[in-house]
């Protein structure tokens, strides 16, 4: 497992490194074994729901090691001095003016945007599907998502559906919802709302961090719990999962998963490829889930959301 998970790491490790390895969509895991890996070894499966998968820990904090790093370009940390829960995310005041596909919602009151990160047609709970002919917004799916993933692959399904890739300007407004708060669900980072590598941590009755209170805590993939106790950190298996599991993902428009679980891409009509959102395994959620955090540097998860405009 240990193999696996550094061969994920050197496939998109950027210096300084601000995410660990993706499990791609490329290698599939069984109950104890690992099988069907592609050519392109950088490339894996990322196991998707199978948490009978056991992780080592330690192995993963020895890839890790000084490369959990934070950007220099990446905005600050501090958030707005209210800090925000999700139960402060706001409502839609405007919302049903715009005539918006079923599966999409209205932004206020001036696009429409994926209720869900985009998946493939034939895409299910266990897999992302082979149907590569246009995206759609569905729940309890897991989204279209590569390492090799472009704009123009994702623009091309978004169009083919009848809609197109969102603009960072749409895609930041609909993460911050109507109470314009720095993550969908609020002001303060939370590691469990929303799927990302703090999710996981070993918090549970037998396991590492059994007695740690509070548990999950920010950084528990990665830093040892608050007063340097040990172990030295409580990270744990971190995968993909479905559109929509994390149900307090969200945010007054409606538009869920748009912190975590995959890096979404936008088109900002220049040359560069932007990724928002973070994704599952950011070693570094509390920033790069930001909605202003702005990834022009290619991180692994990468995956996307249609925006359109009303009818």
């Amino acid at each position: 497992m240990v193999w696996l998970i550094a061969l994920g790491l050197a496939a998109c490790q950027r210096p300084p490194s601000t995410l660990v390895g993706d499990a791609g969509t490329d290698a599939r895991v069984g109950d104890a074994a690992l099988a069907d890996a592609r050519a392109d070894a950088s490339l894996l499966y990322d196991a998707a729901l199978d948490a009978t998968v056991p992780s080592d820990a330690s192995g993963l904090d020895a890839a890790l090691d000084a490369n959990i790093t934070r950007d220099a370009s990446a905005p600050g940390d501090a958030g707005p001095d209210d800090a925000g829960t999700a139960s402060d995310a706001g409502t839609a005041s405007d919302a049903g003016t715009l005539s918006c596909p079923a599966d999409m919602v209205e932004v206020n009151g001036t696009f429409c945007m994926d209720r869900y990160e985009a998946s493939r047609p034939d895409a299910s709970a266990t897999s992302s599907g082979a149907d590569s002919s246009y995206a759609v917004s569905q729940v309890g799916v897991l989204p279209w998502y590569s390492y090799s993933l472009t704009r123009t692959e994702a623009d091309n399904a978004c169009v083919a559906a009848g809609k197109r890739l969102c603009t960072p300007a749409e895609w930041v407004q609909g993460c911050q919802g109507p109470a314009q708060t720095v993550y969908s669900y609020g002001n303060t980072y939370d590691p469990v709302t929303c799927n990302g590598i703090d999710s996981y941590c070993y918090c549970g009755a037998g396991q590492a961090c059994e007695n740690v209170t509070p548990c999950p805590y920010p950084h528990c993939f990665n830093q040892p719990p608050p007063g340097g106790a040990p172990p030295a950190s409580c990270g744990a298996f971190f995968h993909v999962t479905p559109t929509g599991a994390h149900a307090n993902c969200t945010n007054g428009w409606g538009l869920y998963d748009m912190n975590g679980n995959v890096w979404e891409v936008v088109n900002a009509g220049d040359s560069l490829q932007h990724f928002r959102g973070g994704a599952y395994n950011c070693s570094d959620s509390e920033l790069l889930h930001r909605c202003d955090y702005d990834a022009t540097w290619g991180p692994s998860a990468k995956g996307f959301r249609c925006c359109r405009d009303p009818l």
